[in-house]
């Protein structure tokens, strides 16, 4: 998760707590990668987190 977060340059200490929901999703839908429908929530949820991380 980490390694994907840095691609999209995103920095994990500096989101706000907001986004933590977001992350645990992702944390989720990486570990069931194998089955389609979580594969296609990855970009959807990297998106709601670098959202949610400007403020």
């Amino acid at each position: 998760m980490n390694l994907l977060l840095h691609q999209y340059n995103i920095i994990l200490e500096q989101l706000p707590k907001e986004a933590m929901y977001h992350l645990k999703n992702l944390e989720y839908s990486l570990r069931l990668e194998n089955k389609d429908k979580y594969k296609e929530k990855i970009p959807y949820l990297i998106e709601k987190i670098k959202q949610v991380g400007v403020k």
